[in-house]
């Protein structure tokens, strides 16, 4: 199989986001026997390069992404004499609205992966209204794309549930869960630190993150040997100054350490000095830094929301608590401390957990539905 793969952004050396997606399921894929093409939105020179194996064509970015992303795409892959048999979209915006118009000279089979909710407004807490209008119009977009290609992969079965609501029929639908780099995050690197119990948190600070629910538990805490680490922050983010401002505002200025993004390879050591990780968000497509956390032994807090609850078993791999619930989640954290028994219980189960979702395996499940639909 030919396979072409598009992402908005493809920086090796910051794996942020989907970059670990395209970069792993693809250097599995070339494994298996398949050819693999990354193309990728720059601001910089066009060019193309190898990449571990792959090969990654950087195109010039054009003016109105959502609009024009696919029509600048498929330019690109005509430009570079390539016929692909599957064309695999990761995220919406590289197919763009104009998709109808962009594929008409390719007889390659359209594939779109999806990894949030495709009803934001209805799902999410959001307060802005940037965010709000991003989140409409990505609704009404991903609803657009879902009737126009030949298959869509959600990351977690509610999402299913959400395009079959929208009368996207069910046979054009399976879902793969995401992945992660098993042996990256399971070689010990460091230890956590003996003088407090660290919380972690890895990921963005936005406003479905739910960060101001598990600020006020810490808060709650007397324990002040508990500390709370913040780590992929950006001021760009729609909920980081609201983040910082309360902070402040309950006098975490001490138990609290924020951190921005950091280089994929160096999210091993921030997990293992860790105690324990918490995700308290709002709504969680699945949350790929759970898997993460899990594969480096910590015991994971989670929210009963969206496709966390697909991985996580409550008391069995992690803790499970409602969502916006900041006494919850103080429970849960002391619960937790003060259980080692449960810890190392949570620690063995989440690691086979983790295990499961190693990218080669979720490469193969990616080659096996192109393969189906072929």
């Amino acid at each position: 199989m030919h396979i072409v793969r598009l992402i908005e952004c493809f920086d090796p050396e910051n794996k942020g986001g989907l970059v670990p997606n395209a970069h792993y399921i693809s250097k599995a894929q070339i494994r298996e026997g398949h050819l693999v093409d990354i193309f990728s939105f720059t601001n910089g020179i066009p060019k193309t390069e190898t990449f571990d194996s792959i090969r990654v064509h950087y195109i010039s970015r054009p003016r109105v992404v959502r609009t024009f992303g696919g029509v600048s795409f498929f330019k690109a892959i005509t430009k570079a004499n390539i016929k692909p048999d599957i064309i695999h979209c990761i995220g919406s915006i590289p197919f763009g609205w104009l998709l109808p118009l962009a594929k008409r000279n390719t007889q390659a089979k359209l594939i779109l992966s999806i990894h949030g909710s495709v009803m934001p407004l209805q799902k999410e807490q959001i307060l802005d209204v940037r965010s709000t209008l991003n989140a409409f119009e990505y609704a009404q977009l991903i609803t657009f794309l879902a009737k126009r290609v030949d298959l869509i992969l959600p990351i977690a079965e509610f999402i299913k549930d959400e395009l079959i609501s929208l009368h996207i029929p069910k046979e054009k639908i399976a879902v793969i869960h995401t992945g992660i780099n098993v042996e990256l995050f399971n070689k010990k690197v460091a230890q956590p630190d003996s003088k407090h119990f660290t919380l972690l948190y890895v990921g963005r600070f936005a406003q479905k993150k739910g960060l101001p629910y598990l600020l006020r538990a810490l808060a709650s805490i007397n324990d002040q040997s508990i500390r709370l680490k913040l780590v992929g922050g950006a001021p760009r983010d729609n909920d980081f100054h609201n983040v910082i401002s309360l902070i402040k505002k309950l006098s975490l200025e001490k138990r609290v350490d924020v951190m921005p993004p950091i280089k994929h390879t160096e999210l091993p050591s921030i997990y293992q000095s860790a105690n324990i990780f918490i995700l308290p968000s709002v709504l969680e497509p699945m949350g790929k830094v759970v898997l993460e956390a899990l594969a480096s032994s910590l015991p994971v807090i989670v929210t009963k929301q969206g496709g966390v609850t697909e991985i996580v078993e409550n008391k069995v791999n992690g803790t499970i608590v409602p969502p916006q619930n900041p006494q919850a989640l103080a429970d849960a954290i002391i619960a937790l401390k003060n259980n080692p028994t449960l810890q190392q219980k949570q620690i063995k189960n989440g690691t086979e957990t983790a295990k499961k979702h190693d990218w080669s395996i979720i490469a193969n499940n990616y080659s096996n539905a192109f393969s189906a639909l072929l």
